[in-house]
This record gives structure tokens, sequence and C-alpha cells, in this order.
């Protein structure tokens, strides 16, 4: 059989809670691409989230920003922004709405203003700001809230890849996706830590599987030999979309219920069960 072109989430599937990544996992990815296989990154996490240590693992390329952003070895495909009136809109909707929330940009993550220490007691509980310093002090601050920047006074910006909120009990999902709907692609309850009524905006029309059919033609590449894995709401069209597709053990139900096979979570050695079911590592 051919070679194989495989679809890794990150968050969730390749990356734990913390931001730590199993030897295991590291192991997979490398011997499958020493094995001739290619395989790309496809994540929500904007370029700037990936940090050095997940390329540093080796991979042949990256969707990002939920399929926002598209580039092989060192070209970039696509790069599809929200319009500064379009930010401009979510950033009035959420502050009136009291929701907390970020934009994802390549050049940085820019905060609502009490998003940080909203996430900071999601992570570490009710602890003080002197324990967060020590924190910080032991190189222990969880590295997604690391890249965060708080304070920003002008939030309207036009280089934003998408829109991350967390949930409020005041407001449900349902009247976000009715205001938006003909605004953004709208993703529910794509990161569990952020909540029931978290979720994403992005481009109208974009998605991880637009983006893989755009990769799959600059590469030459068929749809037929193409593998995903993942765990999150944000992998549906992907699963859908690719020959073959494995969940994680702690993967969202509606991605459990439409995967060829489900392995271990991800804090199990799951990523490596899945290469290993795939053919990856023959």
């Amino acid at each position: 059989m051919g070679k194989k072109i495989a679809f890794l989430d990150i968050d969730g599937t390749l990356s734990l809670m913390d931001g730590t990544i199993l030897e295991s996992s590291i192991y997979a990815c490398t011997k499958a691409r020493a094995n001739g296989h290619k395989i790309y990154l496809c994540t929500g996490r904007s370029k700037h989230e990936v940090f050095g240590e997940i390329w540093d693992i080796g991979f042949d390329g990256l969707i990002g920003a939920g399929g926002a952003h598209i580039e092989v070895g060192n070209q970039v495909l696509l790069h599809r922004t929200l319009s500064l009136e379009q930010c401009q809109q979510a950033v009035d909707f959420f502050d009136e709405k009291r929701i907390d929330f970020f934009l994802e940009c390549d050049s940085g993550i820019y905060t609502s203003k009490y998003f940080l220490p909203v996430m900071e007691k999601i992570v570490y509980g009710d602890i003080c700001e002197a324990q967060i310093n020590e924190i910080k002090q032991r190189n222990e601050y969880h590295p997604f809230l690391a890249l965060m920047t708080s304070g920003e006074t002008n939030l309207y910006r036009d280089d934003v890849n998408k829109i991350s909120f967390l949930g409020n009990n005041t407001i449900d999902i349902s009247e976000i996706k009715a205001r938006f709907e003909n605004e953004f692609s709208i993703i529910g309850g794509s990161v569990d830590l952020f909540g029931k009524n978290s979720g994403e905006l992005g481009a109208l029309g974009i998605n991880k599987a637009s983006a893989i059919k755009v990769l799959l033609e600059h590469i030459d590449g068929s749809i037929d030999n193409c593998y995903a894995i993942g765990d999150g709401i944000n992998d549906l069209e992907m699963f859908e979309c690719c020959a073959k597709s494995v969940a994680m053990g702690n993967a969202h139900p509606e991605i459990k219920a439409i995967a060829d096979f489900v392995v271990s979570s991800n804090e199990e050695n799951g990523v490596y069960e899945a290469f290993e079911y795939l053919g990856l590592l023959d």
C-alpha cells in the first residue's frame, strides 16, 4: 500500500491538559515519518500557539486555527482572517453579555479584561496572586496561559484568525449561534476546559476538512489515503472527510460515534494506539 497521510489534532489528542506530550506519542510520530508517511498537525490552535517543543517532534506541515491557516514546509497555502467589522461585532457582543474571550492572531493571543484570572482559577483553583507568581517563578505556569496578552484597551483587530470564548451560565450557546450564524462558522464546546456554552467563531466556510482538501490539492494527495486522529467537536468534519478516523478514549461522544475506531485516552498512550491501528508504525 502507498504511503499514508495522517492529520493529528493537538489539544485532547497529542497534548495533555497541562500541555505535556507523552513519550509514546512522540515515538509514534517520529516512527511514522521515518516509515515514509506524512503527518500533519490539524488543530484549532493558531500558529502562535503551536509551541517549539511540538514542532521539534517533526511534522510535514500545519492546518491551524481550525482550518484558517495552512502551511506545508515553509510555504503558507492559506491564511484567512476575520474582518475588522466582524471582530468589532463579536467583541461588542461578548462585552455586553459579559462573556470572557480571546482573539487568536499569529502575532499573539489577546484576551478580554477578566479572561486570564478566570482561566487561572479554572486551571489552578482558588489560589491567590502570590501563589500564581510562585508557579510562574518555578516555570510551571501553563504554557497556553503564558502566551496570553491581557489588558489591551483596543481589541478591534483585523488580523484575527478566530475568536474563542468561555461558557457563561447566563447565556446559552444557541443564542450566540442565532446571533452570528450568518457571520461566522460557529463551533460549540470545542474545548472541554472552557465549560458549557463555550465555543469559537471562525470564518464562514472554514473548517478542518476544507483545509485538508486545499492541502491535498497542493501535494497531489488522495483523500482515500488520509487518516484523522482527534477528540473534539471541531474534528467532526475532519472525521467525515478522511478515509479512516480514530477517536481518543477521552473524545466527545459525537466524535466517538462516527469514528472507525476508538483507542485509549490521550493520557494512556491513545496516540500510539491510533498510529498502530492505522498501520503507520509497521
